[in-house]
């Protein structure tokens, strides 16, 4: 584990190099709206007592899924920004690990959730509520015209990717699905089959009826100097998997356009077209994971498999989808639902009136502020900061990959690209003390990941780059790396 960054304005020779960073003005819009942070502040217990109920009380499985040395606490969030329990304010570039879309506290959202406690917190699927109805109206308008699709909400992303691998077994009669190396798609049941990462698999049987492709990773896989012909070469794989290790036909193939916690890699303009004709030659259907990628953070698109101009027949989504209310769904077409209907089946709070309602909520939300143009646009910005900054740190920065409000900055070892976990751990915690809140993810945990709230400005980039800058230049202080 690396040692703990500094608060790095303490730093005498990186004062001399760059401007302290200054947090930008907090937006009017959000002024009017925003609590006082310092009063929402309060709590029963104090941050030692939590941080010690934390351990004794709640499943000691936390401690795997832990950001920063010291634990951090917030009390308070509203759009963009996040308040601690000292009243210190963040910049949240992790969005609650991609949950937040809109905004935290967005006041529309909390209009609707209001709205409907008022009058029903749940209601059994069992009985008609006119919640869900709207909810998946307003849903389907977002996803490709000529099909008749339909709505199943679950709870969460996990509970999403298992009913749809289920539902692609039941409709082909075939039960191999296709994943990806390096993919990310939940840690229960066929999620965590699925999953393409050793850290997110526990030691049991699993993977059965599962075959694992490579990813077309584009900055050190094995096809990654082929330029052009990378795509093609990569898409074979699938081809080869299910000629050599099935009997022929399968049941699907689900994939992540961008993979998110794998470290933000995208997959290459030309591969999703041959893979999907290949899985679909075999029988099998497509199965889109938009958990983390969807609801127009891509900027040119709603759902990031529009990009390549493929329609799947399931796409599952969560996350963003509640913007911090429990909520997922899998998006099908009716003839494919129709198949799990020989048997029981249902979800106690799936549908819920509650989450639906933020979730209708959150729909309007993107309409009305406009959402995806920002991601087009802001992320243009965000994109091109970090650009500038692999230009100005060629020793410490190997790559920078995304698209819109979803970027990945991976940092290596100089003149390599040997990951380098301890300058990502160390540079994760010097920008949390400097006020901005980043993911660290990818198998070698040194890719630092930004994907924030999509309610975030050009001022909020501009505050990203003074920050990283400063970090960047106290781990070479502090290390001894000549500057």
């Amino acid at each position: 584990m690396a040692s703990k960054a500094p608060r790095i304005f303490n730093s005498v020779r990186v004062e001399r190099k760059f401007t302290a960073p200054t947090r930008p003005d907090t937006p009017q819009h959000i002024v009017e709206h925003a609590l006082d942070p310092t009063k929402g502040a309060s709590t029963t217990l104090s941050y030692e007592q939590i941080q010690e109920g934390r351990w004794k009380h709640l499943s000691p499985s936390l401690s795997t899924f832990q950001a920063f040395q010291k634990p951090y606490f917030p009390v308070f969030g509203h759009f963009q920004y996040l308040w601690d329990h000292e009243g210190n304010q963040y910049l949240d570039l992790l969005a609650q690990n991609l949950t937040i879309s809109v905004g935290h506290n967005h006041p529309h959202v909390v209009a609707r959730a209001k709205e409907q406690m008022k009058k029903m917190v749940h209601c059994t699927t069992m009985y008609l509520n006119e919640t869900p109805i709207l909810a998946a109206q307003k849903l389907k308008e977002t996803l490709p015209p000529g099909e008749d699709w339909v709505v199943h909400y679950v709870n969460s992303g996990s509970e999403a990717v298992d009913l749809a691998v289920m539902m692609s077994r039941v409709y082909t009669g075939s039960y191999d699905i296709i994943s990806m190396r390096n993919a990310y798609h939940g840690l229960h049941s066929s999620a965590m089959d699925l999953t393409g990462l050793n850290v997110c698999k526990q030691n049991l049987p699993g993977s059965f009826g599962v075959k694992h492709v490579q990813n077309p990773d584009m900055y050190r896989g094995v096809f990654a100097d082929r330029g052009n012909e990378a795509p093609e070469l990569y898409a074979r794989d699938v081809r080869d998997t299910i000629t050599y290790s099935t009997s022929g036909k399968v049941a699907g193939f689900v994939f992540e356009k961008v993979q998110g916690y794998g470290g933000i890699h995208v997959l290459p303009h030309g591969y999703l077209q041959k893979a999907t004709e290949y899985v679909r030659e075999a029988g099998g259907l497509i199965i889109a994971d938009e958990v983390q990628s969807g609801f127009g953070r891509m900027g040119k698109a709603f759902w990031s498999f529009e990009l390549d101009g493929i329609v799947p027949d399931m796409i599952v989504t969560a996350k963003g989808l509640g913007n911090g209310f429990p909520v997922a769904a899998v998006m099908v077409k009716r003839k494919i639902a129709e198949a799990i209907t020989h048997k029981q089946f249902f979800n106690t709070y799936g549908g819920n009136p509650l989450v639906t309602a933020a979730s209708l909520g959150v729909l309007e939300a993107l309409e009305k502020d406009k959402t995806q143009e920002r991601a087009l646009s802001v992320g243009a910005v965000f994109k091109t900061t970090l650009d500038n900054l692999k230009r100005d740190f060629p020793d410490d920065i190997g790559d920078v990959r995304g698209m819109g409000l979803m970027y990945g900055v991976e940092l290596c070892k100089p003149n390599s690209t040997e990951p380098d976990r301890t300058k990502a751990a160390w540079v994760f915690e010097a920008m949390r003390d400097q006020g901005v809140i980043m993911g660290l993810g990818g198998l070698y945990k040194n890719v630092l990941r930004v994907m924030p709230p999509m309610a975030v400005s050009e001022e909020d980039a501009a505050f990203l780059d003074q920050v990283f800058r400063y970090a960047l230049v106290s781990y070479r202080e502090s290390h001894a790396v000549e500057i």
